[in-house]
């Protein structure tokens, strides 16, 4: 069921998603409400949350956090369009079991933020083979946006190549 809040794409579900299809939504610039009917479901603790109710305000607050202003919801798009053309290229595979599949599905699907934070968080998920890999799976880059990338994934990051960075992730957006 798709239903608009003051014109936001929320989608109303009876089933809680996979995180693969949650971040496959965000790239495409949806969010998700989870209203759960079942009665253990209304009544008992869903993923961390005191029950059903706790949890489908847990995923409005983020749906609000998702789209409530413009630019920001454009970069998380973008950013979660980023992550989903890793995860598609199985960037993520690595992410199957124990904690690195429990990091990714934090990551991919209830974490919206600033996209600084969102890939500094993936930076920590990371060994340096995997940030080497990651570098080639980038997107067709220019030069200056590689040496920024990598600089934000090995060392540190100037202003400059903040921008560069943050303008290559709303390029990736068709607004």
């Amino acid at each position: 069921m798709h239903i608009l809040f003051n014109d936001w794409p929320i989608e109303i579900s009876p089933a809680i998603f996979s995180a693969q299809t949650l971040l496959k939504k965000q790239a495409h610039g949806k969010r998700v409400a989870t209203l759960l009917f079942e009665d253990h479901q209304r009544k008992n603790n869903v993923l961390g949350k005191k029950n059903a109710f706790y949890f489908l305000l847990h995923d409005l607050e983020h749906a609000h956090n998702f789209l409530a202003d413009s630019k920001s919801y454009q970069i998380q798009v973008s950013t979660f369009k980023f992550l989903y053309h890793l995860y598609i290229q199985q960037f993520f595979d690595f992410c199957e079991t124990g904690e690195m599949k429990t990091r990714f599905e934090y990551l991919v699907s209830d974490m919206n933020t600033h996209w600084a934070h969102t890939l500094i968080y993936l930076k920590s998920m990371l060994n340096h083979e995997q940030k080497e890999l990651l570098l080639l799976k980038i997107p067709i880059a220019s030069p200056s946006t590689q040496e920024a990338f990598f600089h934000f994934f090995f060392n540190q990051i100037n202003e400059d190549q903040y921008l560069i960075i943050e303008n290559y992730l709303l390029n990736m957006c068709p607004f």
